[in-house]
């Protein structure tokens, strides 16, 4: 079972036909938005350094643009239509790789608003998954979370009928100075973890926490972190997952084209030994029609990368 997990930046159906410089077209990491997510997500061979060269069966996208905001609805607005052409974009990579039929087909669960004019996608492979159920998540005392509140996805497996459970969370940005800076996506992060539905067994939480696990505000009373009893994650804490939008010279890499740790899959499923891993899209990129094994052009790269996301995908495969 292989799931990516990534924040797309209000990503719509506009949005993913935005093209690309021709010096980064040539180097066969795709043309436009659409094209370069089709590649990290369905395993393409340019991706082979850092990728399983399987398509995902299950991909959550992270601010979903959509219209409105009474949060659990249906959303009117690009968030249907930009999960159909994902979707039929991804069917189409099976279509034109005989490896990939009868092993893989997708279909899209009908997105809810979970905040004001954004949604979490969700696309799964119906030869690996059941879809159950969706709804979006209250905490303990059956409040909505603000600002926007989990989206979960209920699913049991096709071979062995087991429940695997998908939530998908966008926190608010670290806000004020360095002793407060993480108190809004901490009061967040501890507000999720006292939903009810992460009780339950085979339960994943993905998505941008705007914050790692040993981050930390200082409520006048001492520091307080996050908690989410029986989670687990093997993405080590620190890791860098969110983009920046030039070049910082004067850092080394990674920190030169990433700013935050803000992203992370966390798990309460077995096996334990489950990979979990940060697909560095922009310091593994290659240059492959020229140079296979060289690195690109770190400012275009950064660039053209911007046209798809501030934030790096996850994987767990």
């Amino acid at each position: 079972m292989k799931i990516i997990s990534w924040n797309l930046k209000n990503i719509g159906i506009n949005k993913l036909a935005n093209g690309f410089t021709a010096a980064f077209q040539a180097y066969g990491l795709g043309n436009n938005v659409l094209d370069y997510m089709m590649n990290v997500v369905m395993g393409n061979n340019a991706w082979n350094n850092i990728n399983t060269l399987v398509p995902a069966d299950i991909f959550v996208i992270i601010e979903l643009k959509c219209g409105g905001h009474a949060k659990g609805y249906l959303p009117p607005g690009p968030a249907s239509p930009t999960l159909q052409a994902i979707t039929a974009a991804m069917n189409l990579v099976v279509a034109n790789t005989p490896a990939f039929i009868g092993n893989y087909n997708y279909n899209f669960v009908n997105p809810l608003i979970v905040g004001r004019h954004e949604a979490v996608g969700v696309i799964f492979n119906t030869h690996a998954l059941n879809f159950v159920t969706t709804g979006v998540l209250r905490d303990n005392n059956l409040r909505l979370i603000n600002p926007r509140t989990p989206n979960y996805v209920g699913f049991t497996t096709v071979v062995g009928g087991n429940n695997l459970n998908v939530i998908g969370i966008h926190a608010p940005p670290p806000k004020g100075g360095t002793n407060v800076k993480y108190r809004p996506p901490i009061q967040f992060a501890n507000k999720v973890a006292t939903v009810p539905e992460l009780a339950l067994p085979d339960t994943l939480i993905m998505g941008d926490y705007n914050c790692s696990t040993n981050s930390v505000y200082n409520s006048g009373a001492g520091n307080i972190g996050w908690n989410f009893a029986g989670y687990n994650t093997s993405i080590p804490n620190g890791t860098l997952t969110s983009v920046r939008q030039k070049v910082a010279n004067t850092q080394p890499p990674p920190a030169n084209y990433l700013s935050g740790p803000y992203d992370n899959l966390l798990r309460n499923i077995n096996p334990p030994g489950t990979i979990q891993v940060v697909l560095d899209t922009i310091g593994n990129a290659r240059n492959i029609t020229i140079n296979p094994n060289g690195p690109t052009n770190l400012n275009v790269v950064l660039r053209n990368y911007n046209k798809v996301s501030d934030h790096l995908p996850l994987s767990m495969y």
